[in-house]
Order: structure tokens, then C-alpha cells, then sequence
């Protein structure tokens, strides 16, 4: 999975134009990223599942965590 957010984060740069875009347009580079992003989540998906993880729990346990972590904030 670290092959796909390498390739993503060089996208999501290419797009930003941090980074040479090597002719690509927005639309091209928009589609490969939401290839690694479709890889990343099936990878996401497959560990989850195969670590017998709840990823719905997981998901509702983060938000809930970043809820807290705002409200700590703005004390």
C-alpha cells in the first residue's frame, strides 16, 4: 500500500502543480487519482477484513476521537 500513497501524494503534487505535471492535463491526472484511491481503500478493505477489524466501528471510534480532540481545542 505504500507503492499507492507514494503514487497518489506524486499525483495529488502534479495537480497542485508542486510538481512537474509532464503534460497531463487535470482531467488525466484526476483519473489516475482516483485509481490509487480506489486501490488504497480495496487495500484498506482487504486488511480489515482479513485482520477481522470492524471498519464501521473503526470509522465511528475516529470521528468520535476527532470530536473530542476539536472540542479540546477550542477551550
Amino acid at each position: 500500500m505504500s507503492c499507492q500513497v507514494g503514487a497518489l501524494m506524486k499525483l495529488v503534487m502534479q495537480l497542485k502543480g508542486q510538481r512537474h505535471a509532464l503534460g497531463q492535463t487535470a482531467a488525466q491526472l484526476k483519473e489516475k487519482i482516483a485509481d490509487e484511491l480506489a486501490d488504497i481503500i480495496n487495500d484498506t478493505l482487504f486488511i480489515a477484513h482479513e485482520l477481522g477489524i470492524d471498519i464501521d466501528r473503526a470509522f465511528d471510534a475516529m470521528l468520535e476521537s476527532d470530536k473530542k480532540k476539536i472540542a479540546a481545542r477550542k477551550v
